[in-house]
């Protein structure tokens, strides 16, 4: 028997996805609404960084795209192909599984899209919130009225994007099939930037009569402050380009965009007059035109210990649900999961049953765990890893049981259903 009720998902990016395509399958009625259909916020940095990361994040993160696929996942397939064609170091795997999502939201019959700006919602109608970290205005203070408690956070970044580039200093990375291009660095052109940068930034101090500018960890400024290869390391390393014989001593990233090339790893807080210091102290940016600086991005959470339960349901209101990086997880699969299990927990209320709990030996469960104990004064996102789990058996072992225990958990739950 089809459904008729229909459920409200604002925020069209993983965790929404996930969640709508799952719903719908299952013969629900979603309208999911989208302000603008915009591209996935990164600058390629932070998947290099999630695939380059520790082992154990790494690991973690397997265990997490396993755990995804035995739950049936309508994203993991398709994110594991561009994982294995090496797209965390080209083109990024987050905005093309983006669009990938997308299109399959587009072609569902149960599915209709808006693009709307919801500023605020109908209680009594069923809703998801998965707006991510960058809630509109409206809809941020509107949450915040009915539950009086979030989380704000202002060191989130955005590359300055530039055009009309001078390309005959730029080169293709090897392997790269995207357009991006690459300037390469000698040392002594490394040092020379790091120092006009260094430069802009005692100039503002002393024209702010300040001791110290109170930057993000990941600024420019404040990256060089740490030593003379924090920036290199961190953005600017290097890599093999096309036409080169030697390896650069580093290298930045011209990522395309479509209001031109963005500067990848130059975010930074300064003032715009002190930023065009160091963009155009770059050859191929002689004669560039600056389209936008660098930015603070702010980041909005919900106070998830506060305000949700365990089925990502909201404590004051039992039509609300939640769901993505919202409550404060990071990460595309983490999104992915989270939107997944909230629309089990969605479909067992519209079918008058009870709600479900995973298996709490699995990745996603403890990540649900660790953000409904995430009350800390110093909040940060919370990313896979074997840290959050209960118990620290060998990895295989953790996988291994986490696989037994979730195929015996969606055997259960595709029976409540008739699947």
């Amino acid at each position: 028997m089809k459904i008729k009720r229909t459920v409200n998902i604002i925020g069209c990016g993983f965790a929404g996805i996930e969640c709508a395509l799952f719903l719908a399958s299952h013969g629900v009625n979603v309208h999911i609404f989208c302000d603008k259909e915009e591209s996935y916020k990164c600058d390629c940095i932070t998947c290099e960084c999630l695939a380059k990361s520790e082992k154990n994040s790494n690991y973690a993160r397997d265990m997490l795209r396993e755990e995804l696929k035995t739950l049936n996942s309508a994203l993991i397939d398709e994110e594991s192909k561009l994982s294995k064609n090496g797209l965390v170091e080209c083109g990024c795997v987050a905005s093309r599984l983006l669009e990938f999502g997308r299109n399959l939201i587009k072609n569902h019959e149960n599915i209709k899209l808006f693009k709307i700006n919801v500023k605020e919602l109908d209680t009594e109608e069923l809703n998801v919130v998965a707006t991510g970290t960058h809630t509109s205005k409206e809809l941020f203070e509107w949450l915040k009225d009915c539950f009086g408690s979030m989380r704000l956070i202002d060191d989130c970044y955005e590359n300055p994007i530039v055009n009309r580039l001078d390309k005959d200093f730029l080169f293709k990375k090897e392997g790269d099939e995207s357009e991006d291009l690459y300037l390469p660095l000698a040392y002594h052109e490394y040092i020379g930037f790091c120092n006009e940068i260094v430069k802009a930034h005692n100039e503002y101090l002393d024209l702010t009569k300040s001791n110290k500018l109170d930057s993000g960890e990941f600024t420019v400024e404040k990256l060089i402050g740490k030593g003379k290869d924090a920036l290199k390391n961190y953005a600017f390393r290097e890599c093999k380009l096309v036409g080169l014989e030697e390896r650069p001593y580093a290298i930045i990233r011209f990522k395309k965009h479509e209001l031109g090339y963005e500067i990848c790893g130059l975010a930074s807080e300064l003032p715009t007059n002190f930023q065009d210091r160091f963009i155009y102290f770059l050859t191929p940016c002689y004669n560039c035109q600056i389209v936008r600086y660098s930015r603070v991005v702010k980041s909005g959470y919900i106070n998830s210990p506060y305000i949700i339960n365990e089925h990502s349901q909201a404590v004051k209101n039992p039509r609300l649900f939640f769901a993505g990086a919202i409550t404060g997880l990071e990460g595309h699969l983490e999104a992915m999961a989270s939107g997944l299990v909230t629309a089990m927990n969605l479909l067992t209320q519209i079918k008058g049953k009870k709600f479900v709990s995973l298996p709490k030996n699995t990745m996603i469960s403890s990540l649900t765990r660790k953000i409904l104990t995430n009350n800390g004064i110093k909040f940060s996102p919370i990313l896979a890893n074997y840290d959050i789990m209960e118990e620290s058996l060998d990895r295989e072992e953790l996988k291994s049981r986490s696989k037994q225990e979730l195929t015996k958990f969606m055997e259960d739950f595709n029976g409540k259903f008739n699947v």
